[in-house]
């Protein structure tokens, strides 16, 4: 699964990081030339976003988090709700109305304009 991590202290996104076979975000060090080492990294610090596997209608990914536009110039954020099991849109100016899942859309409805960091 795609994913990528953004540190919530240095405002930026982070690369090398992996998840573990419980889910746990970690990170390789090195101890010497040939040994590395596992360390646990804070997840109140990171913010792991996973691809949707859709792309917009310029071929970028969408991710978790990812603001976009679409043909009826809506404003809205990408996130997974837990209680339907799919990605769905979220309004970015009515934080309790849900849009239908992102599967019904093709990527000619929208384009990426960012994410909410």
């Amino acid at each position: 699964m795609k994913f990528r991590v953004y540190d919530n202290v240095d405002k930026k996104y982070v690369k090398g990081l992996y998840l573990d076979e419980n889910g746990k975000l970690c990170t390789l060090r090195r101890i010497d030339f040939d040994i590395k080492a596992s360390e646990e990294l804070d997840p109140d610090r990171y913010t792991v976003e996973f691809s949707t596997g859709k792309f917009d209608k310029n071929g970028k990914e969408l991710f978790h988090s990812d603001r976009v536009i679409d043909h009826y110039k809506r404003i809205m954020i990408c996130e997974y709700s837990e209680h339907h099991s799919k990605w769905r849109w979220r309004a970015e100016t009515e934080t309790n109305f849900m849009f239908a899942d992102i599967n019904r859309w093709e990527s000619k409805d929208f384009e990426i304009i960012g994410n909410i960091h």
